[in-house]
């Protein structure tokens, strides 16, 4: 930096810090990034180009309507040849990484025929197709065929893509999917592969011949998201599909709880374009925010009905907390004892909410019945009557991060199909942009024996090593994981007479507002919150000059919303704790190139970029 910048300050106590962060002393030699060399840009200009860089929808051309066979599942789902050939099936263990078409490789835990079939689909014909590749059940596929002749199946309801086209024919083939870092842009469209894969099985289902074809209780499919915004897209969907009677004062109802007022919502995106709200909160927030919810729909001589009894239904749509407290309420949850498909929607959203309430729930699925109903022996499943159900379930989760939470949840799934990660390389590389934006960026890897340990490690890296280093420095943000953080270090802050003021999820919207007034004033030197808070909130806390990440953000646009509080004219830094379990968390944030020059470094090392 020439000697001329307005930005060029003397040797700080911020500085100082930083050079007795951990055993290493930061080497002069720092990592130089492609654009570093950048001229001074305007900071909307280099965030705006960034952003429509990371959510530009691919370009991959893909192929015509191919005359190559999909090999169609030989059995209807869930009926009994369908088992007798699963357990017929040899799982072959599997260790090594695998290729995917379209997607980045996976280690599957084990193989099956089901997944050999999808290896080989390289090349896949729409899913709009006249001559219905992917089986659809016969009056969907007309329904559809219909929408697309009258144009009702645009870009609004399906973005045809390599991508989206395999990730149903993963869904068709029923085995279990998690489909990590998926676009912002994509979601909708995912929901109607969503709210498409559930009408098929539900037709499907409801016309079945076979005797041996019922579970317990009639719920078959499970929606879960955590906002009613999310779950009135994929009911819309299904709406479009399969119908409702024209008249139906149940829609009306169903517009009324999960719309908003149009004048709350010309208020609403007043305030987000006000509040400068990024592109990926405006499209996961726009709507009814609501998080307690749920609904029973009804497919019943070809119409959808809504606001059906649970126990007469054949879908569920709900939130964690919304079922989670009527199972507290009611000790009641033989509904999910013969749930075939679970359909999750944004886990990085779920995570973020409570993921306790979401195992919860998850843990009452296909469960042996407290009471018995009105099931009729003669027309159970095997699977059903031995309690095996939950072998023959299809999961199937959406999120738009990675985390190791994740891929643990994804790994104990039992389905006997198979399972497969869908995930690709992130094209983003948020360091880079602080380069071009002149932010001095500091990685420190610190010790962690597990993944258990991982997080405590870091609260006591930043109590041991840093807190006290950090008196007398102003302008300081520091972000810990959430209010669970807070409470574990709290005491050891007051040891250290630390002087600061919390702006965390669990104080009142006026604490929060004072708490950044007088931080934006240079009243309090230290502003500490959460990233749980910033990602509901995205507030651009005005005054931040550094930044300090005790816990590498759940999701990296939070790293872009600490390039956005920057002043330019200042020396901006951010600093990041990780260890070798933040893999996940850092790859958005510093790119694929980069992200195996943090991990294997030695710890208490610092990584410089800028």
């Amino acid at each position: 930096m020439e000697s001329g910048d307005p930005r060029v300050e003397p040797s700080s106590a911020f500085d100082q810090l930083l050079q007795v962060l951990g055993s290493h002393v930061p080497s002069n030699k720092r990592r130089k990034l492609d654009g570093s060399d950048h001229k001074h840009e305007d900071l909307d200009t280099i965030l705006s180009s960034s952003l429509a860089a990371d959510v530009e929808s691919d370009t991959e051309e893909f192929p015509g309507e191919s005359s190559a066979d999909i090999p169609l599942d030989a059995f209807e789902s869930f009926n009994m040849s369908y088992e007798d050939y699963l357990n017929a099936t040899e799982q072959t263990p599997s260790s090594s990484p695998t290729s995917l078409p379209f997607f980045k490789s996976y280690t599957f835990r084990f193989m099956t025929p089901f997944l050999q079939n999808l290896l080989k689909s390289t090349v896949l014909p729409s899913i709009l197709s006249k001559d219905n590749p992917f089986g659809l059940h016969e009056t969907l596929h007309k329904r559809i065929s219909k929408l697309n002749r009258k144009s009702k199946l645009g870009e609004n309801k399906l973005k045809e893509r390599n991508r989206l086209r395999y990730l149903f024919h993963c869904l068709n083939s029923y085995v279990d999917v998690h489909y990590a870092g998926c676009k912002i842009g994509d979601l909708s469209s995912i929901r109607f592969l969503y709210a498409l894969h559930t009408a098929n099985h539900i037709c499907k289902s409801v016309t079945s011949t076979v005797e041996q074809s019922h579970g317990f209780t009639r719920p078959r499919v499970l929606y879960i998201c955590g906002l009613k915004c999310m779950a009135r897209d994929f009911i819309d969907h299904l709406i479009t599909l399969l119908t409702v009677k024209k008249g139906d004062p149940k829609l009306d109802k169903f517009h009324e709880e999960y719309d908003l007022p149009e004048d709350e919502s010309s208020a609403q995106q007043s305030s987000f374009l006000k509040t400068q709200k990024s592109f990926d909160f405006v499209e996961t927030f726009s709507g009814n925010q609501d998080d307690a919810f749920k609904m029973g729909l009804r497919y019943q001589s070809g119409m959808l009905r809504l606001y059906t009894p649970f126990y007469t239904s054949d879908v569920i749509v709900a939130s964690p907390l919304g079922l989670k407290i009527m199972i507290q309420e009611d000790d009641e949850y033989d509904f999910l004892s013969s749930i075939e498909i679970l359909l999750v929607d944004r886990l990085d959203v779920l995570k973020f909410q409570n993921w306790r309430f979401f195992l919860d729930v998850f843990e009452k699925l296909n469960l042996p019945l407290k009471k018995w109903r009105d099931a009729d022996l003669t027309r159970l499943r095997h699977s059903t009557v031995d309690g095996q159900s939950e072998l023959y379930r299809q999961t199937v989760c959406v999120s738009c991060t990675q985390h190791s939470v994740f891929n643990s949840f994804f790994k104990r799934l039992p389905n006997r199909r198979g399972s497969i990660k869908l995930s690709y390389p992130p094209r983003q590389d948020l360091v880079l942009l602080g380069s071009r934006l002149r932010v001095q960026q500091l990685f420190v890897k610190v010790s962690a024996s597990s993944i258990k340990e991982a997080e405590g490690e870091l609260l006591s890296y930043f109590i041991k090593n840093m807190v006290n280093g950090l008196h007398g420095i102003g302008n300081v943000l520091v972000v810990l994981g959430d209010y669970t953080h807070f409470l574990r270090i709290q005491n050891d802050l007051k040891l250290a007479n630390f002087e600061y003021l919390p702006c965390h999820e669990s104080n009142t919207g006026k604490q929060m507002l004072f708490a950044r007034q007088q931080f934006q004033a240079g009243k309090v030197r230290v502003l500490l919150t959460t990233s749980r808070l910033l990602f509901f909130k995205r507030y651009l806390i005005k005054g931040t000059s550094r930044v300090v990440f005790v816990i590498p953000p759940d999701y990296p646009e939070l790293y872009r919303e600490a390039l956005r509080m920057m002043d330019l004219s200042k020396r901006n830094s951010i600093v990041t704790l990780y260890t070798r379990f933040h893999a996940n968390q850092l790859e958005p944030i510093v790119g694929t190139y980069k992200i195996h020059k943090l991990i294997s470094a030695a710890d208490t090392k610092v990584t410089e970029f800028y």
